[in-house]
């Protein structure tokens, strides 16, 4: 149980301990616009064709939802090249 405060960082751990690629499951908003991604499994950061960043530039999609979705991807890819 977290307050106010805590709540953000009580996410995050529970975030921590998923990969990098798991966590748009998370962002139920995303699949929507998933069947307009160009590859299965697409993550939503660096592919050209995305149809959840196209949502994002055109405004159907929070771009600070989606921004702290790529913090959260970072976080998780960085604990990932710490493990090896």
């Amino acid at each position: 149980l977290c307050d106010r405060r805590q709540r953000q960082m009580c996410i995050r751990d529970r975030y921590l301990d998923m990969k990098p690629q798991e966590l748009k499951d998370y962002f139920g908003e995303f699949a929507p616009y998933e069947d307009e991604c160009k590859f299965l499994g697409c993550v939503h950061v660096g592919e050209k064709v995305c149809g959840v960043k196209d949502a994002v530039n055109n405004g159907a999609l929070s771009k600070s939802r989606y921004e702290n979705y790529l913090l959260i991807y970072e976080e998780l890819k960085e604990k990932d090249r710490r493990k090896y």
